[in-house]
């Protein structure tokens, strides 16, 4: 991109459109296809241009196509036959632009058959006119990308691939499901698949690139496809919702993917635990799953603040756990709120108190020690709880080994507690003699 940059800069190329996109200038075109004349050439109607016998890297434009006669036709397959017969043999790169039909690659087999030498083929045709082709004509020994546009939403993808024991860069991108033939598995120099979806794509072992790999249901694609794809560089993920447990997540086998740089995931979410997460900070992802229901962060020992939780409207359980680094956090309406071992945390605060107050039916706070500031306990002055109303739907109220923070209102007294415990802390609150369930004052 560094490079990319300067060229922009230096007005070689020109940005365009509002998605990243770079087109070359004209001038700038009309000396680029000068200077490379002896190595690259455009074929484009029926002018077929005289081409250099040391040109390697073809293009053949079929634009025009759809607007000509029987004989126009012939006519560009002849001039075609003639101009490309002499350079075939040199051919590195063969780039086919527009969609042809079976007849014209037909026309060409027996030249083909003399271009041993391709790296590249880009080429739009049915999976079977590919097949025919390579198996007739096109030596794969050497070709190293390969781009098939076939405009076919299902079905597999041609047998003769297992044949390209060298090819680098498979194209299919347009397709949306596709079958991975018998054989696929010999491509050991594959490493960068372009595709919607591919069934048992987990045979692909030495793959660097996967972007787009969409988990389904128990019937579709399963996580622990990815299991042996231990060379990915760059991964991408979606769908994960459809991971039921947690033995199928640990079946895709991230831990063993060392050479992981890049890792795309998209979900819709509902539940989600982060445990041992070395990053300073939260990863981006994680405030803009809207669905999320459920946070569990656990032993992310680097982290210093929180994501914004009040991006989150369904959260409902929040649970932290060996967080050294953080400082202060401020919660949203909750459910459930669980603060273990977080010996830096000074201040709990709300975002709404009154939601937080009314729906709170689990609160454990433990070994947090310097925890002074928690505004549902009546240390904050912006709101003053009725004591008869603090906390009316809690079941559940433990706080243990919390020497700073003072509660000021008296235990709930609502029918629904079934437990509290209270264990150093500064001052033990009033006890209420309507206070249902257990009470345990003390060690626990």
């Amino acid at each position: 991109m560094d490079y990319l940059a300067d060229l922009v800069n230096m007005g070689y190329f020109q940005q365009v459109g509002r998605e990243i996109s770079y087109v070359l200038c004209g001038l700038m075109h009309d000396f680029a296809r000068m200077v490379s004349k002896t190595d690259c050439a455009i074929i484009d109607g029926l002018q077929c241009n005289d081409i250099l016998l040391t040109v390697q890297h073809l293009s053949i434009v079929w634009s025009k196509y759809p607007y000509w006669n029987t004989s126009q036709i012939n006519k560009f397959i002849e001039n075609l036959r003639n101009t490309i017969t002499p350079v075939v043999t040199k051919l590195r790169s063969l780039v086919f632009i527009g969609h042809y039909k079976s007849s014209f690659f037909q026309s060409f087999q027996d030249i083909f058959r003399k271009a041993p030498n391709l790296r590249l083929l880009q080429i739009s045709a049915t999976f079977a006119d590919f097949n025919s082709l390579m198996c007739s004509s096109v030596n794969p020994t050497h070709l190293r990308y390969l781009k098939l546009t076939a405009n076919e939403a299902r079905g597999g993808l041609p047998q003769v691939l297992s044949n390209f024991c060298h090819l680098q860069v498979l194209d299919v991108g347009s397709s949306t499901h596709l079958d991975v033939p018998d054989g696929m598995n010999n491509l050991v120099s594959l490493r960068h698949l372009v595709a919607t979806s591919i069934d048992r794509i987990g045979k692909l072992t030495s793959l660097q690139t996967l972007n787009n790999f969409s988990v389904q249901d128990s019937n579709g694609f399963q996580i622990i496809e990815l299991q042996c794809m231990n060379d990915l560089v760059q991964l991408g993920v979606s769908q994960l919702q459809n991971v039921k447990t947690q033995e199928e997540a640990c079946g895709a086998g991230l831990l063993d993917k060392w050479h992981l740089e890049k890792l795309h995931l998209s979900y819709n979410l509902k539940h989600l635990e982060i445990s041992g997460y070395n990053g300073v900070t939260s990863p981006s992802w994680l405030a803009s799953n809207t669905s999320l229901q459920t946070l569990y962060l656990d032993s992310c020992r680097k982290w210093r603040i929180l994501p914004s939780l009040q991006r989150l409207p369904l959260l409902r359980k929040l649970k932290l756990r060996g967080m050294p680094k953080v400082v202060k956090i401020s919660v949203p309406s909750l459910e459930e709120l669980l603060l273990i071992e977080m010996p830096k945390l000074e201040t709990c605060s709300c975002t709404s108190m009154r939601e937080l107050n009314s729906c709170l039916r689990v609160l454990k706070i433990k070994n947090c020690t310097v925890l002074k500031e928690f505004d549902l306990f009546g240390n904050s002055h912006e709101f003053k709880i009725e004591l008869k109303s603090w906390l009316p739907r809690i079941w559940e109220l433990i706080i243990h080994n919390c020497p700073l923070l003072l509660v000021s209102h008296p235990l709930p007294s609502s029918s629904t507690v079934s437990r509290i415990s209270m264990s150093g802390i500064p001052k033990f609150p009033r006890i209420d003699s309507r206070s249902c369930g257990s009470l345990t004052i003390g060690e626990d």
